[in-house]
């Protein structure tokens, strides 16, 4: 019995170096696998809590209710900022809104007819 499967572990681990067979999955059938021990030592510390300024959380201040609306109307979330942004000038950009399953750009009417 232990020359049938030293065979079989030889023919193995001839075809994971030819890629007959996957390499991976052969050196940990044969227990050729590299094998790794990792012990922690002391106490693990909490990842500090950043900034409550630094927290994305708000509503942007020119954000309108009509364009709030429009967003939740859509299924869509307003986009958060942090108060570190809005007081750097962040930008406030009404996002594209899905109308029928469709990308609507924001399109002005031209009324020069």
């Amino acid at each position: 019995m232990g020359d049938v499967s030293t065979w079989i572990k030889e023919g193995q681990q001839e075809g994971g170096l030819v890629g007959q067979f996957n390499a991976m999955m052969v050196s940990r059938l044969t227990g050729l696998a590299e094998q790794v021990e990792l012990t922690v030592s002391g106490s693990a510390e909490a990842a500090p809590k950043p900034e409550d300024r630094m927290v994305a959380n708000l509503i942007h201040p020119e954000c309108t209710d009509d364009q709030l609306d429009a967003i939740y109307a859509a299924g869509l979330q307003p986009m958060l900022f942090s108060a570190a942004q809005i007081e750097a000038g962040m930008p406030w950009i009404m996002p594209d809104l899905p109308l029928h399953g469709l990308i609507v750009e924001h399109i002005e009417a031209d009324n020069d007819e």
